[in-house]
């Protein structure tokens, strides 16, 4: 296993062939900080910052919410800048959601849209406010946040936005 760690530390573009190797192993914490530790010096930031968002999903698909915090909270002081944090501000938000802490899940969901207004997780926090807001019987501020984005894409989001836009008018009128 050494050999593995070696030969990926030193030549880290070969993480991708030799990384899944490495895990199959099954490493002890020790030889995988050695491991990941030199060969993440290696990797483009973008890279580094989408594999954390990766790992943090894996890890609230098993309901590991603590471990998915701690990966975000990880990505969001090391990527600050990187393309990905909306994604991650969006993923710490709906894991607050999932979690009842809709105060929490509201603060990250308008820091998204207030911070990163143009881009599509803003999009989905707009939708996921927008469905919270009509549960809560609040119809018009549903509707509000729903109508931006029902304008503005026309993909899956932009439909259930669309959806919700008329489930706001229906619950305004009755």
């Amino acid at each position: 296993m050494l050999a593995i760690v070696e030969h990926c530390r030193t030549r880290p573009h070969l993480l991708r062939r030799q990384g899944p190797t490495f895990l199959q192993l099954e490493p002890t914490p020790d030889t995988w900080l050695h491991f990941w530790g030199d060969a993440n010096k290696a990797t483009p930031e973008k890279i580094a910052a989408q594999a954390l968002i990766d790992a943090a999903n894996i890890h609230a698909r098993q309901k590991k919410y603590d471990r998915a915090f701690e990966i975000l909270g990880r990505l969001e002081k090391e990527h600050r800048d990187s393309e990905v944090i909306s994604d991650a501000i969006y993923l710490k938000a709906f894991l607050f959601s999932e979690n009842n802490n809709q105060e929490e899940a509201n603060r990250n969901f308008e820091l998204l849209i207030d911070r990163y207004s143009t881009t599509l997780a803003a999009d989905k926090a707009r939708v996921a406010m927008a469905r919270m807001y009509l549960e809560g019987g609040e119809a018009g501020l549903s509707k509000n946040l729903a109508e931006k984005v029902a304008t503005s894409r026309t993909d899956e989001y932009g439909a259930e936005a669309q959806y919700l836009v008329g489930m706001s008018l229906a619950a305004k009128k009755n």
